[in-house]
């Protein structure tokens, strides 16, 4: 069972799920961030919730079983590293060998369109746009990021992490995303194209990662949406 809601809309979730026929499931999103509640309000409302769904005899997803794409949060922040990091140590990736620390992490990527793959109660993919640029003629051009666990390839999280970031950032105005990357990552390379990118062409020999001259190849997606 797929679940996409925003960490500001908790309250209504609830609302969503009593309105559900079958099914009722609960995010498993701190209480201490809930927009406008104070942790006794929820608590009661979970209180509340539960005894209604039991009264109706309806079935309660456990946690664990939920998969669903979120907006990141700062609890995230070791999953989210460790996640890079793996990413890393395949040597397919970026040309950079260790990961930030958050606060990097936080600086270099927009604030907007910060996603999480969310399975087996944790965080096992997540994506982010980086600017490309601090011109203004540029504010809507930004790079992709789109890391997944190890554990969890080949179960087509990137790709669907990729259109909820394709559908955010045409929400935030973006009008073009580009991404930078191996031409041997033939995984990434495919998702790309499945999701609408083009391929601009090679950067030959470009830089070095740990003693040996890489290639790049330059993909972009032009967005129908924004900015026609």
């Amino acid at each position: 069972m797929n679940c996409r809601y925003d960490f500001h809309e908790f309250p209504a979730l609830f609302l969503t799920v009593l309105a559900d026929k079958e099914y009722y499931c609960f995010a498993p999103w701190p209480k201490s961030n809930i927009t406008g509640a104070s942790r006794q309000d929820i608590d009661r409302l979970l209180f509340v919730t539960l005894f209604i769904i039991s009264m109706a005899g309806k079935t309660l997803i456990p946690v664990k079983s939920i998969q669903m794409i979120r907006n990141l949060h700062h609890l995230d922040a070791a999953s989210i590293l460790q996640i890079y990091q793996q990413g890393l140590d395949s040597g397919e990736a970026s040309f950079e060998t260790e990961a930030p620390d958050w606060a990097t992490w936080q600086s270099k990527y927009h604030h907007f369109c910060r996603l999480v793959w969310e399975q087996d109660g944790k965080p096992v993919g997540w994506a982010a746009l980086a600017p490309v640029s601090v011109r203004h003629c540029y504010r809507g051009v930004a790079e992709v990021s789109i890391y997944v666990a190890d554990r969890y390839l080949g179960q087509g999280i990137g790709s669907k992490l990729m259109t909820a970031l394709i559908d955010e950032a045409e929400s935030n105005g973006i009008w073009s995303l580009y991404a930078s990357i191996f031409p041997e990552n033939q995984a990434t390379r495919k998702l790309h194209l499945r999701h609408g990118f083009r391929e601009v062409g090679i950067r030959e020999r470009i830089a070095q990662r740990e003693g040996r001259w890489r290639d790049t190849l330059i993909l972009e997606r032009r967005s129908g949406k924004v900015g026609v």
